[in-house]
C-alpha cells in the first residue's frame, strides 16, 4: 500500500524500473486490471482490490497522468469487476454527481467501501477463528444415533421380567403377587404381618 510516507520511494522504483511515466502508469493499469475480481463472501478481496486503485489513482496524480483518470473506459472496466451489489451502490452515487465521473472519483468511493468491510472483516474474522471451527461445519448432518438391543441386555431383561411377574407370597413366577390365591386365604392382620416380613410394598405387593 503507498503512504505519504514511501511514495517517493515507490515513485523512484518504478521510475527505475520501467523508465517513462506513462509506462508506469501502465503498469499499474495492467496490475489493477489482473487485480481478482471482489467476491461478495470475501470482504478482504474488495480492501485489496480498493487499495490497487486507489494507488494507481495516487501515482497518476504525482505523475500528472491526470488523462488517464478522465479514460471513461478504464473506469467502467475496473468497476465491471465489483459484486451486483456494490455496481448498484455504485450507480446510484454516479447519479447524484453533477461533474463527469473520473477514476479518482471510484478511488473515492472504493475507499469509503473498503473502510466499512474492514471493520465488518474483523467481527467475521473473530467468529471463524474459534478452535475447532469450520464453515462447512454448519452444513454437515450430524450422525443420527441408533439404539440397538444386544443379546447380553436381552438376557439380562428376561430374568428382570420374571422378577416382577414373580410372586413374593408364595415364591412362585407363574403369577403376579396381587393374583396370588394364598393372600386371599389370610385374615387381614396376617396379610399386613406377611407384606410387613416381606418388606412388600401394601399397594403392589413388589419388593421395595
Amino acid at each position: 500500500m503507498i503512504s505519504p510516507e514511501n511514495l517517493d520511494q515507490v515513485i523512484k522504483i518504478l521510475e527505475r524500473r520501467f523508465g517513462r511515466p506513462d509506462i508506469v502508469i501502465r503498469t499499474l493499469i495492467e496490475k489493477a486490471r489482473k487485480t481478482p475480481s471482489p467476491k461478495e463472501a470475501k470482504l478482504e478481496m474488495l480492501i485489496t482490490f480498493s487499495n490497487a486503485v486507489q494507488n494507481l489513482v495516487a501515482i497518476m496524480r504525482i505523475l500528472k497522468g491526470t488523462a488517464y483518470m478522465l479514460n471513461p473506459e478504464l473506469t467502467e472496466e475496473l468497476v465491471s469487476k465489483l459484486p451486483s451489489h456494490l455496481k448498484l451502490k455504485w450507480g446510484k452515487f454516479v447519479l447524484k454527481q453533477s461533474d463527469p465521473i473520473t477514476l479518482e472519483h471510484l478511488a473515492n468511493w472504493l475507499d469509503n467501501v473498503a473502510n466499512a468491510a474492514s471493520i465488518t472483516s474483523s467481527f467475521v474474522f473473530e467468529t471463524d477463528s474459534k478452535p475447532g471451527y469450520k464453515k462447512d461445519d454448519r452444513f454437515k448432518k450430524k450422525p443420527e444415533t441408533v439404539l440397538t438391543v444386544t443379546e447380553d441386555a436381552r438376557a439380562n431383561s428376561v430374568p428382570q421380567q420374571e422378577m416382577l411377574k414373580k410372586c413374593h407370597i408364595c415364591e412362585k413366577s407363574s403369577h403376579p403377587p396381587d393374583k396370588c390365591t394364598e393372600i386371599k386365604k389370610l385374615t387381614v392382620d396376617e396379610r399386613w404381618k406377611l407384606v410387613s416380613n416381606k418388606s412388600l410394598c401394601f399397594h403392589c405387593l413388589q419388593k421395595g
